[in-house]
């Protein structure tokens, strides 16, 4: 059977491949990694809905857990941010994904301890609001395959516009210093509460160099559907393959009242 119709055929069954070259009767190895450097990085971002809120029937996090965890290793994210968790829930999610996953000190972050060295990490104290205090954990990784180090930041603004504002300015001035002088490249990911054209995401764009990977609506409010974007994944010294929003769902309701956003991210 000819190479191509075994390709087909192999597809046909649902197969993924990882194919080898094939010359002159030899099959020539390239040696790469598990990660290899040619492939792009998976990041996502999602608030999973804290339990705190005690929500009734299918929302109730007991009810619903299982669901989130499933999507989360469907869509298989190499970096992962959460927003929302409690200590429990966080607990449940590191469970569910497997001893190969670790931890940021501060639990805002999840990466593969197979395809990433933790380097250090970080806290930057943002605006509160009426829920309480804010900030953003940043993390600081080296890619296995390749020795090159990263940036990765888990943002979760208030939900008032003072706090919306304060937050992204402080997010600006310290940009500089997280990036390492804008010599590393920089994942920016989470839940900003704030929607396109607003004046804090205008502040946080316009004033450093990120660049917005996905755009589309996020927040469901329970929905099927989303209405409004509140949730981001942007980077610097990056580019994106591919962004989408995940929507798995197994019950009559979403998983969270937001959508996680998956994006394919290559390190310049």
């Amino acid at each position: 059977m000819k190479c191509t119709q075994l390709l087909n055929k192999a597809w046909s069954m649902g197969l993924h491949l990882k194919v080898t070259f094939l010359f002159l009767g030899f099959t020539s190895s390239l040696g790469l990694a598990q990660d290899s450097i040619y492939e792009s990085l998976r990041f996502m971002t999602f608030n999973i809905r804290t339990e705190l809120a005690q929500d009734p029937g299918e929302r109730e996090w007991a009810v619903r857990r299982g669901e989130v965890a499933h999507g989360i290793r469907f869509q298989a994210p190499d970096v992962l941010g959460l927003q929302e968790t409690t200590p429990e829930q966080l607990e449940y999610i590191h469970q569910e994904l497997g001893d190969s996953w670790q931890v940021s000190p501060l639990g805002q972050i999840l990466f593969h301890r197979d395809k990433f060295v933790f380097i250090e990490s970080g806290r930057i104290d943002l605006i509160a609001d009426r829920w309480g205090d804010r900030y953003s954990e940043w993390i600081e990784l080296e890619r296995v395959a390749s020795g090159k180090r990263f940036i990765v930041l888990n943002n979760h603004w208030g939900v008032d516009s003072l706090a919306q504002q304060g937050s992204a300015e402080i997010m600006v001035k310290r940009f500089r210093f997280v990036s390492q002088d804008q010599q590393r490249p920089t994942i920016l990911m989470g839940d900003l509460n704030v929607q396109p054209g607003s004046r804090p995401l205008n502040t946080l764009l316009e004033n450093t160099p990120l660049k917005n990977f996905f755009w589309g609506a996020t927040f469901n409010a329970w929905g099927g559907v989303p209405a409004i974007q509140l949730d981001y994944i942007m980077g610097f010294k990056v580019t994106s393959d591919s962004c989408y929003i995940d929507g798995y769902q197994e019950g009559a309701e979403a998983p969270s009242d937001h959508r996680a956003i998956v994006c394919n991210l290559r390190l310049e």
